[in-house]
């Protein structure tokens, strides 16, 4: 797949460059972004570094949080700014809005060495409709645009999509390496290869599993993934919150394959937000009344070991309801037996990000800041988003 990279692009000196990052982000105590919880604004920084480097002017565009086209104030990206100042030791000049005569003239009056980031590009209902219009005033803001948003390019968004037909695009270096890397993986891993998917929502993960089966040597499988696998397959879950719908679907997957590897046993509680001690049961023994919240210790110690003999690994959501750090631990063991392996390996959501936090990577490892768009991508083999940095369709 060849990519249009804004690193190739000469004479950037002087170019108002929109960039579209994420910085989907969940804000910590007093409404204030720290270090344990700005992994994808350091994510961006290199394409930042690298095009105030080049003596270009950054405008940021980025959203937060599900306003609904409307203005939320707590989704205000004033915390996201402060923090990337902070990071870039450099001032991030905050715009109240998004368009509007105010905003072009502020960015039209722009010098060298400034940085700029719009507001919440979904205080505006235009975005998520992809609107022509809303895309158009976009582009009037900007000479160039680049996409460093892999985590949010399965949606056909106004600053996605939509401002891609009005501006020559680019990919941004986060881009770039998230596409080579999530393409080697898939497309020529070293063998054998293990995934591991957890999480929730089986209706947005059931074709990939099917994929994996097709693809991997092992399949693991955790999270209430796993309690819809075990329900599907007859054994009692108790209350553990499924979707029922999709039950019938959960059945076409070969339940009995070898490579798919489910919950020996389990972790069990009265409710997900108890803070009573939980129990080990084995599968099948869960009473009607409990809820499945992790893995049990003949789980993890299965999982650990496939992961030991594996030489590609590619990992996508927790383990259990890592919400209540009771149940945290599965997703921390086997995390642990990840990050020392010597194998190729890929690890992508923000439960999973979060839960590595600023740990030391070896060079071996790669996080991937998509969640749903990282497995998106490895289903599709494409995004609605990276669509238009291909070579061949890019208007430069």
């Amino acid at each position: 797949m060849k990519i249009n990279s804004i690193q190739y692009v000469k004479n950037l000196k002087g170019k108002k460059i929109l960039i579209r990052v994420d910085y989907n982000v969940t804000l910590g105590k007093n409404n204030t972004l720290g270090e344990e919880d700005d992994a994808r604004i350091r994510m961006s920084l290199p394409t930042i570094k690298f095009l105030l480097k080049k003596k270009s002017i950054p405008v940021i565009l980025a959203h937060r949080g599900r306003p609904e086209g409307k203005v939320v104030e707590t989704l205000r990206l004033n915390p996201l700014a402060d923090r990337l100042t902070h990071l870039l030791k450099k001032k991030v000049i905050q715009l109240d809005s998004c368009t509007g005569y105010e905003i072009e003239n502020k960015i039209k009056k722009s010098k060298i060495g400034d940085i700029f980031i719009l507001e919440n590009l979904r205080f505006d209902p235009r975005e998520e409709k992809n609107s022509d219009d809303f895309s158009q005033k976009l582009a009037g803001l900007g000479d160039m645009y680049v996409n460093d948003a892999f985590s949010n390019s399965h949606r056909k968004h106004a600053s996605m999509v939509g401002i891609t037909k009005f501006l020559p695009s680019y990919a941004g270096l986060l881009m770039e390496k998230e596409i080579k890397q999530l393409s080697k993986s898939w497309e020529n891993p070293k063998r054998p290869l293990a995934t591991i998917i957890g999480g929730a929502k089986i209706s947005t993960k059931l074709g990939l599993i099917k994929k994996f089966m097709d693809v991997s040597d092992f399949v693991l499988v955790g999270g209430a993934l796993a309690n819809m696998i075990l329900k599907a397959k007859g054994v009692s879950i108790g209350k553990s919150v499924i979707e029922e719908s999709m039950i019938k679907k959960v059945k076409e997957i070969k339940l009995t394959s070898t490579k798919l590897h489910i919950p020996l046993d389990v972790i069990t509680s009265d409710s997900p937000d108890s803070l009573a001690l939980p129990k080990t049961k084995a599968v099948g023994k869960v009473l009607d009344d409990e809820y499945i919240l992790d893995l049990g210790p003949d789980t993890i110690e299965l999982f650990s070991s496939i992961i030991k003999k594996s030489k590609t690994i590619i990992w996508n959501g927790p383990m259990g309801y890592v919400e209540n750090r009771h149940f945290q631990k599965a997703t921390k063991k086997i995390m642990e037996v990840v990050l020392r392996s010597r194998a190729d390996v890929i690890i992508g959501g923000g439960d999973s990000l979060k839960m590595i936090g600023h740990k030391k990577m070896n060079k071996n490892i790669f996080l991937s800041s998509g969640g749903g768009a990282m497995l998106e991508f490895l289903e599709f083999g494409m995004l609605p988003a990276i669509v238009p940095l291909l070579l061949k369709n890019n208007k430069t």
